[in-house]
C-alpha cells in the first residue's frame, strides 16, 4: 500500500474512512473529495484517491461522472449479497464459539452492554454501532483477521441501509434484546440455541432491510 509522510499508507485512510461509514457520520449519497480528506488527514490527494477507489472496490462508495466519489446507496441485490455473506461467517463464529478465548467472548458481553448503555441513553447512532460492534465481535470469535477485515466491509455496507429508517428508534431498538439473548445462550454454552436464535435473527434483519431499501428507492 502506499505509504504517506504524515497521515498514513492507503489501507490505514481507507480503514478511517470504512469506519466513519460504519459509525453512521457518512450517508448514502455524501459526495466524499478526495482534496477534503487529504487537507484534513494530511495525506497526499494521491493516497486519498487510492483509498477511495479501494472502498469503491469494497462496495462502500461510487463513483459518479462529474461528481466524483459518493457514499453508494445499496440496492436489494446488495442486501441479499449482505446476508448470504452474514449467515455463513456469523453462524460458523456461534458454531465455534468454545475455541475462542476468553478475551474474545468478553468482547462480545461488552458490546451487549453497550447498546443497553445507548438504549437507556436514547443515543440511537451509537445503539446502531453498538449492535452492529457485537455481530462484530461474534466473527471475531474465529480469530481469523482476514475474516475480521471482510466482515467490516460487509458491517459498512449494512449501515448505508440504516439511514433509509424514518425513524432510528423504532427500526433499532427490537435488534438490542435479541442480541442479549443470543449472548446468554452462548454464555451458558448453548451454541446450538445461540446457533437458532442467530438464524432467525438474520433472516428477520434481511427482510426489515429489503423494505427500508425498496421503500428509499420508491420515494426517490
Amino acid at each position: 500500500m502506499t505509504p504517506d509522510q504524515s497521515g498514513g499508507t492507503t489501507s490505514q485512510i481507507a480503514a478511517r474512512l470504512r469506519a466513519r461509514i460504519i459509525d453512521g457520520e457518512l450517508v448514502p449519497g455524501a459526495p466524499v473529495r478526495d482534496s477534503a480528506i487529504a487537507t484534513e488527514l494530511g495525506v497526499s490527494r494521491n493516497t486519498a484517491r487510492e483509498a477511495l477507489s479501494l472502498l469503491r472496490h469494497e462496495g462502500l462508495l461510487d463513483h459518479r461522472n462529474h461528481q466524483g466519489f459518493v457514499v453508494r446507496t445499496l440496492t436489494t441485490a446488495d442486501v441479499r449479497d449482505i446476508y448470504a455473506a452474514r449467515l455463513a461467517i456469523e453462524i460458523r463464529a456461534v458454531q465455534d464459539a468454545a475455541y475462542a478465548p476468553d478475551e474474545a467472548l468478553d468482547a462480545v458481553h461488552r458490546a451487549v452492554e453497550q447498546t443497553e448503555s445507548a438504549d437507556r441513553g436514547g443515543r440511537w447512532e451509537d445503539y446502531a454501532s453498538s449492535s452492529l460492534e457485537f455481530h462484530s465481535a461474534l466473527v471475531r470469535l474465529l480469530g481469523s483477521p482476514l475474516l475480521d477485515q471482510f466482515f467490516d466491509t460487509i458491517l459498512g455496507r449494512l449501515r448505508l441501509a440504516f439511514h433509509a429508517a424514518d425513524e432510528a428508534s423504532s427500526f433499532q431498538r427490537p435488534w438490542g434484546p435479541r442480541d442479549r439473548e443470543i449472548w446468554e445462550h452462548l454464555a451458558d454454552g448453548d451454541r446450538a440455541g445461540a446457533e437458532h436464535l442467530l438464524r432467525d435473527y438474520l433472516r428477520d434483519s434481511e427482510l426489515a432491510v429489503l423494505d427500508l431499501v425498496r421503500r428509499q428507492t420508491t420515494h426517490r
